[in-house]
């Protein structure tokens, strides 16, 4: 009979078990590691226990590993089971022989040893597999599994597993069962599964007669009525392959492939799960890292700099080494989600990957020739703008040296100046057809306000950085109106300091950064009213208004006027100059010098001369009137607030939401990503976290990331008020 799992329930569900039927699985890991009978005995129990454990994982993918370490002359006895019961497992000394004990059954206890620890590990491919340990009871398999449940899942548990080995050393009978009871089972239960279980006997003598897994449970649990819940075939089931060995050499890393081949030309490894022999020679291993960045098993990382020319030279020459022709690649992925072979026998195809501007040429594109075969004169479309380009020259480059080429296929990298239209992330092809998926930028989190130290050369200035802006998808230029700053958003100071000496190189320029101001906001929490009257007489004409004006908080609603006049008391023409005058007072602030918002004016009385009066005078008369009722309409102080989503390991996760309530941030919420990371959801005043980026890669040790979004405004405490107020004073004093 095939081996077989089968799972069963009483019928008053109080009672679950398993019973297995292990010969063939047992029988043909004895003839792999060709176990002595102590040791297939040992094995077997081991690999019949996994079976049905693994079994019980329902997970796709799902695995169950069992290791015994006693203390005794067997040494490590381990198996592995997926989660359909399938196993495999090795014995680290096979060879040991051991007298019978004095009942003259195989003395799997002691050859197991009772002075160690019987390990399961669950991996349910969740962030963290489940790993429970306890002390060993004797040594005898069954008895430990037991042990486990009780001790580790509180699940009382009988176990009883059975190896017979024929006098060729052959396996003539294995299996096992679990019998455990479900939350609620009472003392009646636990008397009849124990009286089933002694009255059946030893259960390698119950297989001997009969190897049916279900008469085995049938006839341990005598007592009860059972409802086969499955059945399922299992075998001895080993998952190595070459390509499992290519990876596990490839993780040792260049330096130990070297060594193997220096030292022995080549190397060999075999499976201790089935013995399958791998043999690698010397050129094998040399491509193991070519293959393996081909298929981006690894992925290599070089420490350099090109700043003080270190580790350049090392780069180079392991490029050439050990990486692979880019047909080794295979297919390239388009943004659509189909892909294309490098192929030169195919329409020419090109995708843009770097540009750069030449103060002598112009805009240089670098381009990934992916198919075809690419020569001068050639026109191919844009398939972002949709718009040709005519290849002209054709440049291999060698350091700052260009070679002119007639042609570049599939897999070159080449250089085209002066294609208007191309920029880093298209791509271009005969059709236009094409689209490789966009290279994964990072976005750039790190603000600076840039600016010359001469005025006159703000304009020089501002071509640089939209030039290098272009060159750079991870650099952000933005000129801000309101505080009168280009911010120059990079991913961090040596980004930003790169910038500022090629500047000064290029263009003469000398730049500073200087704080990069926070869009603040003013408003009002009560409703006042004021009058604004301006009079002056200068011995001619002179200049007379007049206004009252009623303001009240509109949250959320922005700036509204309204005219209350009544009985031409102040004429209709010179309504517009109150409520020009409102909004100037508005954008300069009555607190901090910051634009206000969310205010509703009314202007509802006044006063005028048929010959003084005019716009000016009702404007200024207006300021005034604004100024006064505000004074009285508690004015306050708005800070801008930014959404952020910061991504860190768990360790990290602690300190980091320290960190933000250290900042007058609010923990939103919290998740995880696919990753395993965990996702930081978080409402924190910008002010607080312009320059945090460095903040959070000194607290993630460079591991962290962040997204982040202006949101809305909430009002600035008072010591953030107190501060800016005395600067915006202490400013303007000085003349500022």
């Amino acid at each position: 009979m095939a081996d077989r799992i089968v799972r069963a329930i009483s019928t008053d569900g109080m009672v679950q078990a398993a019973a297995i039927c292990s010969r063939g699985l047992t029988e043909r890991a004895r003839q792999i590691h060709k176990t002595l009978p102590v040791a297939t005995a040992a094995l077997g129990r081991t690999l019949a226990a996994a079976s049905m454990m693994g079994n019980a994982l329902k997970s796709d993918g799902a695995s169950l590993t069992l290791q015994f370490k006693g203390g005794g002359p067997l040494g490590t006895v381990l198996a592995v089971s997926d989660n359909e019961g399938n196993v495999r497992g090795y014995v680290t000394n096979p060879h040991v022989d051991l007298p019978l004990r004095p009942d003259g059954k195989l003395d799997v206890g002691a050859a197991v040893g009772h002075e160690g620890t019987l390990t399961v590990i669950k991996d349910l491919h969740m962030k963290e597999p489940y790993v429970g340990t306890i002390d060993l009871l004797g040594g005898e398999i069954a008895e430990d599994v037991a042990g486990y449940f009780v001790e580790s899942e509180q699940i009382p548990t009988a176990c009883a597993l059975g190896v017979l080995v024929d006098r060729d050393q052959s396996v003539k009978a294995a299996g096992g069962y679990l019998i455990q009871l479900m939350p609620g089972a009472g003392e009646d239960v636990i008397t009849k599964v124990e009286g089933g279980i002694m009255a059946a006997g030893p259960v390698s003598a119950l297989l001997e007669q009969d190897p049916d897994p279900e008469h085995l449970l049938r006839a341990v649990m005598s007592d009860f009525d059972l409802k086969i819940l499955e059945t399922q075939p299992v075998s001895y089931k080993c998952y190595c392959s070459r390509e499992r060995v290519e990876r596990a050499l490839i993780s040792l890393g260049r330096q130990e492939l070297e060594d193997m081949i220096r030292q022995q030309g080549g190397c060999q490894l075999s499976c201790q799960f089935c013995d399958t022999v791998y043999d690698f020679s010397k050129e094998e291993l040399e491509q193991l890292l070519d293959k393996a960045i081909a298929q981006e098993l690894f992925i290599p990382v070089f420490v350099g700099s090109t700043i003080i020319k270190q580790g350049i030279q090392g780069l180079m020459e392991d490029i050439c080494t050990y990486f692979p022709h880019p047909r080794s690649h295979g297919r390239f992925q388009m943004a659509d989600g189909t892909s294309i072979p490098i192929d030169e026998t195919n329409r020419p195809a090109a995708f843009a990957f770097k540009t750069l501007s030449d103060p002598f040429v112009g805009r240089l594109s670098f381009l990934k020739v992916l198919s075809g075969v690419l020569e001068p004169g050639m026109e191919l479309i844009n398939a972002r703008t949709g718009k040709k380009e005519r290849l002209g020259h054709l440049y291999v480059m060698m350091g700052k040296e260009a070679t002119d080429v007639k042609s570049a296929k599939a897999g070159d990298i080449i250089v085209v100046p002066k294609l208007a239209e191309t920029r880093t992330g298209d791509t271009i092809s005969l059709t236009g057809e094409i689209a490789v998926d966009p290279l994964p930028l990072p976005v750039p989190q790190y603000p600076v306000a840039i600016e010359a130290v001469n005025k006159k050369e703000e304009d020089k200035l501002g071509t640089f950085l939209a030039r290098a802006a272009e060159n750079d998808p991870s650099i952000h230029i933005q000129r801000n109106e309101e505080t009168h700053q280009t911010v120059l958003t990079a991913m961090g100071d040596t980004q930003v300091d790169m910038l500022i000496s090629r500047c000064k190189e290029q263009t003469g320029v000398d730049v500073r950064l200087v704080p990069v101001r926070i869009p603040y906001r003013e408003t009002i929490r009560k409703t006042a009213e004021a009058e604004g009257r301006h009079k002056k007489q200068t011995g001619g004409a002179g200049q007379f208004g007049d206004c009252w004006l009623r303001i009240s908080p509109n949250p959320g609603a922005g700036y509204e006027f309204v005219d209350e006049i009544k009985g031409g008391a102040i004429p209709g023409g010179l309504i517009p100059a109150v409520d020009k005058g409102v909004q100037e007072t508005m954008k300069e602030g009555v607190l901090a010098g910051y634009p206000m918002v969310d205010i509703k004016v009314a202007v509802f009385d006044g006063s005028y001369h048929s010959v003084d009066s005019n716009e000016m005078a009702f404007k200024t008369a207006a300021r005034i009137g604004f100024r006064a009722a505000c004074d009285q309409a508690d004015p306050v102080l708005l800070e801008p607030m930014a959404d952020m989503e910061i991504t860190v390991g768990e360790d990290y996760a602690g300190p980091v939401m320290g960190d933000i309530s250290t900042r007058r941030g609010r923990i939103v919420g919290t998740d995880s990503n696919d990753e395993g990371e965990t996702v930081i959801i978080v409402r924190v005043p910008y002010a607080e976290i312009v320059k945090y980026t460095k903040d959070l890669r000194s607290i993630t040790r460079g591991s962290g990331s962040y997204s982040i979004q202006l949101n809305g405004y909430e009002q600035a405490p008072a010591d953030v008020t107190k501060k800016l107020v005395e600067e915006y004073q202490a400013s303007r004093a000085a003349g500022n």
